[in-house]
């Protein structure tokens, strides 16, 4: 449910955690009202949270095929939540400490999926300054490869 301007409720189905976050964030960066100091901001958290819950969604689909009980899957995605890289490299390993094997996976599947990956983890710490329309579809197009190669 999102309020509107004049108090007008307006209600959306619910989608999953992915796909929530990406529509939220290409919504913001289409939105040129909203001022590029926050968007710059705001649109590279809602990019980062749609590949977290992407590789989160991983880890459980390839964790649970391998027969790992519910709390140790839940205690292994608690320590790799910490840091991106943790997060990636359990889905793309089933290791978190192989956190080197990352960027080279990802330049394997192309180099824009690799530079969507460190713009989403330097958009954690510092506003993103390029086109935030195009980090949204690129952050799209790296879901998508998640899910199509990983689970």
């Amino acid at each position: 449910m999102t309020r509107r301007p004049g108090s007008t409720v307006q209600l959306r189905t619910c989608l999953d955690p992915v796909e929530q976050a990406l529509q939220d964030a290409k919504a913001l960066a289409a939105d040129d009202s909203l001022p590029p100091e926050v968007a710059g901001r705001v649109v590279p958290g809602l990019c980062r949270t749609a590949v977290e819950a992407a590789f989160t969604e991983t880890i459980w689909r390839q964790q649970l095929r391998a027969g790992r009980r519910h709390d140790k899957i839940e205690e292994a995605l608690e320590a790799a939540r910490v840091r991106l890289n943790l997060l990636a490299a359990l889905a793309l390993t089933g290791d978190a400490a192989k956190g080197g094997v990352v960027l080279p996976k990802l330049n394997s599947w192309g180099y824009r999926f690799a530079n969507t990956y460190q713009a989403l983890n330097k958009g954690a710490h510092v506003a993103h300054d390029g086109d935030l329309r195009l980090l949204a579809g690129d952050t799209g197009n790296l879901v998508t490869k998640i899910r199509a190669t990983l689970t």
